[in-house]
């Protein structure tokens, strides 16, 4: 990538590039993309973690960190889901939909055969499907409010756990603010804000449970709480 060359005008050039060549080998055009995208970034290290195989995956995969980066600073909080603090929550306006990783529900320890509506596709705003494992309710914490939300459970949302979307935004009567790093909501005759995640929107997620003394990027954490964290990599 050239220097201040963003993510998508890059992958418009490369794809130019390759279409000016009549034949090649599908694995030497991913490597050489790969050997372009600079190694401290998300979008690299998700080349280890996932390898991709076709060129649609590649657009597909583009497409996807490039929004990323548009979004770097969305609203990102923690909140109770269940018995467990879930980091990397991403509040999104635009999204109708509730979402959770299934990774996150199966390390909370909830059961597959509990959820209902099976393979069905969500369709995004922007035209996007995605295809939901199925739904469930699980309570949500927003200190002092708990309420009951409808899950839709899907294999990848990395680099988030979960999105909230209008719906529980619109039950909590929820105003939030990007530029506050923050969202508020009235109880009784006080407001409370909830903080972003200290800039967990520019993290990428690992799930650990926090029941007891973890190391976590290299620092002694102590649980603070009779609850299970999901907690984020530094």
């Amino acid at each position: 990538m050239q220097e201040n060359e963003s993510l998508r005008d890059f992958m418009k050039r490369f794809g130019q590039m390759v279409l000016q060549v009549e034949f090649y080998n599908i694995d030497a055009i991913l490597q050489i993309f790969k050997w372009s995208i600079s190694p401290s970034t998300l979008f690299f290290e998700s080349f280890t973690k996932k390898p991709l195989v076709l060129m649609d995956d590649l657009f597909r995969r583009t497409d996807k960190y490039a929004m990323l980066k548009d979004d770097e600073d969305a609203l990102v909080l923690t909140l109770g889901v269940g018995n467990f603090d879930v980091c990397k929550i991403l509040i999104d306006l635009r999204n109708s939909t509730d979402l959770l990783q299934m990774s996150a529900y199966r390390q909370m320890g909830y059961s597959l055969s509990t959820l209902d509506n099976l393979d069905r596709i969500l369709i995004g705003f922007n035209g996007a499907s995605i295809v939901s494992m199925g739904d469930v309710i699980l309570p949500i914490q927003a200190s002092p409010v708990t309420l009951n939300v409808l899950f839709s459970i899907v294999e990848d949302l990395l680099p988030y756990n979960a999105i909230m979307g209008g719906v529980w935004l619109h039950k909590m009567k929820v105003i939030s603010s990007t530029y506050h790093q923050m969202v508020s909501y009235l109880i009784e005759v006080k407001q409370v804000d909830l903080l972003d995640s200290q800039l967990a929107a520019r993290q990428y997620y690992r799930v650990t449970i926090e029941s007891r003394k973890i190391d976590l990027a290299g620092d002694k954490l102590e649980s603070s709480s009779a609850k299970s964290q999901l907690q984020l990599q530094q």
